[in-house]
């Protein structure tokens, strides 16, 4: 009896302490799980553009030597074809305007639509064919979120829509219809890119000129006399 006596103080100190020990205690390992997911997050993000940067490059750098051999292909049926050309007859040459992207969209290029039916148009149509589907396996890289979209269209976005409107006619030749699925990445991406890129020409238009109105002094109206203002 005289133990408990002698601790029974200290028991009842420990006792209600323990309540408010417990609960800083889950508050503090609350904060660590908190601190864990974040750092786990961050880390997470890292590696996401890491990835996104490094395929990027990989792609872009692809696409570079694809349009290269294309452009070379190009060149090469030119050459062959400009020494014994005949008027009216099937040219390498685009010469049309591409209205809607698919094949009846195409305008004014009867003679370049001919010669890629033409077995010298084989290598140019090939390294076409290569290159186009170089360009959808990017939209889905994209949109399947394996590359980073916004930071694929911040750093790469207006490179990557040259590759396509460079080679417009390509894609647009390769689909038989309006709702043809062939390069429907393709159609989605340029899209979609395109309107982000006219919106922020606007957006920085419209910040300029807003700027230029706020730097502009306000006119002020000539009083005319006998009129009270």
């Amino acid at each position: 009896m005289n133990f408990i006596n002698e601790y029974k103080n200290l028991v009842e100190f420990i006792y209600f302490i323990s309540g408010p020990l417990m609960f800083l205690g889950i508050i503090i390992a609350i904060r660590q799980l908190h601190f864990i997911k974040k750092e786990a997050n961050q880390r997470f993000t890292r590696e996401t553009i890491l990835i996104s940067l490094n395929m990027l490059d990989k792609k872009t750098e692809h696409l570079s030597k694809l349009q290269d051999l294309l452009w070379d292909a190009e060149a090469n049926a030119e050459a062959e074809t400009k020494e014994d050309a005949q008027e009216n007859e099937p040219a390498p040459e685009f010469d049309g305007k591409i209205d809607t992207i698919y094949i009846g969209g195409i305008n004014n290029s009867d003679n370049w639509l001919s010669w890629l039916q033409t077995d010298e148009a084989y290598d140019v149509l090939y390294n076409a064919i290569t290159l186009c589907n170089e360009l959808e396996s990017i939209s889905h890289y994209i949109y399947s979120g394996i590359i980073d979209e916004e930071m694929c269209f911040n750093l790469q976005g207006n490179l990557i829509i040259s590759y396509i409107e460079s080679n417009l006619h390509y894609i647009a030749q390769s689909r038989k219809t309006h709702e043809s699925s062939t390069y429907e990445g393709i159609i989605k991406l340029y899209s979609d890119w395109h309107n982000k890129i006219k919106r922020d020409t606007l957006v920085k238009k419209h910040k300029k000129l807003s700027q230029e109105i706020k730097d502009t002094p306000k006119p002020t109206n000539v009083k005319v006399i006998g009129k009270d203002t």
